[in-house]
């Protein structure tokens, strides 16, 4: 992660979480996993300081669109979507 400034970091992570909700209205998955999956990965998990800042409803919304992608029982949620 190059940002240094918590503030851009933050804005940055809310404007992904909204684009992810977005894409699920507009029912573009592949474009979604691919959003989720960066949010995912070790670099940007680990950024405890800037995850603590987003607001509690986008938090909702991102732990949502993540139960809802989730592979287990061969994407089933994802399916009935």
């Amino acid at each position: 992660v190059l940002e240094t400034n918590l503030k851009r970091r933050v804005t940055t992570l809310e404007y992904l979480i909204k684009l992810t909700q977005k894409l699920d209205a507009l029912n573009n998955f592949y474009s979604l996993m691919a959003i989720l999956a960066g949010l995912s990965q070790n670099s940007v998990y680990r950024l405890h300081k800037t995850w603590e800042k987003i607001p509690k409803s986008s938090s909702a919304i991102l732990d949502q669109l993540k139960s809802m992608m989730d592979r287990h029982s061969n994407s089933k949620k994802y399916r009935y979507a």
